[in-house]
This record gives structure tokens, C-alpha cells and sequence, in this order.
């Protein structure tokens, strides 16, 4: 691959699934339905929201975000969950 061309770069060839990272401007979060239970949480969390992963793990997503917000995401993957795809 010739990265001076001006023919664009094939992107979908790179292994950026493999790098074991996560962009860094994000939290990373598997979460158990339907009390949104955390079960596994990036070590960066803290830098966003002031808590350690470890303390949350385990927790309620509403431990994280407000009761509202954590709604919010139960009702949206409820939605996603119950849609007929096409």
C-alpha cells in the first residue's frame, strides 16, 4: 500500500478490531437486561465520571448515570429488542 497516492486508503482492511484499545474519548460498558446490571466496565470510566471500574462492577447502570438516563436505555434497547426487521 502506497500511502503518498492520492487513491484513498483502504480502511476496511485494517485490523483495528484487534488492538484490545477503545477510542479513547469513550467508556466501554456490557451490561446485563433488564436491571442494566454492569458486568464489565473500561478502566477509563473514572476519567469521565470520578468512579473506578471496580466499584461498579456488579452496580446498577443507574450507580452511573442518573435513574433517568438509565431508563432511557432500557426503553431503547427495549424498542430495538421488540422492532421486526425488514
Amino acid at each position: 500500500m502506497n500511502f503518498t497516492s492520492s487513491e484513498p486508503v483502504e480502511c476496511d482492511r485494517e485490523p483495528i478490531h484487534l488492538s484490545g484499545q477503545i477510542q479513547p474519548h469513550g467508556v466501554l460498558m456490557a451490561l446485563q437486561e433488564p436491571e442494566l446490571k454492569i458486568l464489565q466496565i473500561s478502566e477509563n470510566v473514572v476519567t469521565y465520571f470520578g468512579i473506578a471500574a471496580p466499584l461498579l462492577l456488579g452496580k446498577s447502570l443507574d450507580k452511573l448515570l442518573s435513574k433517568k438516563q438509565a431508563k432511557l436505555v432500557l426503553d431503547t434497547l427495549s424498542a430495538e429488542a421488540t422492532e421486526i426487521p425488514e
